[in-house]
């Protein structure tokens, strides 16, 4: 078995609508086919933005880096927390401030993702309100760069 891309994985739930995969760069490098949680006026799913694979025990380690897409609007931090079988970890990444992930999968039937805003997410209503006031809302703009389980 081969190095797989999170991308390729059997999803084990319907991920949130504002995750998508695609090249970013975070803190001035390249990944592709990363996860990518960011929204343009608002956000359309629920928060924290969730994604869940089933990984059927056939992986050693997972592996990605956590940060701010180097083009984000808001300079906050943002959290992400994986969870491994009911396992959960946490990091917190910020502009500049990437954080290398490697866990140990052995053995684990389910991953979720799960990325946090870097602020309380505002409904649609509200964010057009904001924006016609001139007033910006603080979205998520983060990824997972280039998320690979390893056998």
């Amino acid at each position: 078995m081969s190095t797989a891309l999170l991308s390729d994985l059997p999803r084990a739930g319907e991920p949130s609508s504002d995750l998508r995969f695609q090249d970013v760069d975070i803190d001035g490098q390249h990944y592709e086919n990363s996860l990518r949680y960011s929204c343009e006026l608002f956000c359309n799913g629920p928060s924290p933005a969730a994604y869940d694979v089933d990984l059927g025990r056939r992986f050693s380690r997972f592996t990605a880096v956590a940060g701010v897409v180097d083009t984000a609007a808001s300079g906050s931090a943002d959290k992400f927390e994986i969870d491994v079988d009911g396992v959960l970890k946490s990091w917190t990444a910020s502009i500049g401030h990437p954080q290398n992930i490697d866990i140990d999968v052995r053995n684990a039937l389910r991953l979720t993702i799960r990325i946090y805003p870097p602020a309380t997410l505002k409904s649609p209503l509200q964010a057009g309100a904001d924006a016609a006031g001139g007033v910006q809302s603080a979205l998520p703009d983060a990824a997972l760069g280039h998320p690979v389980l390893i056998p």
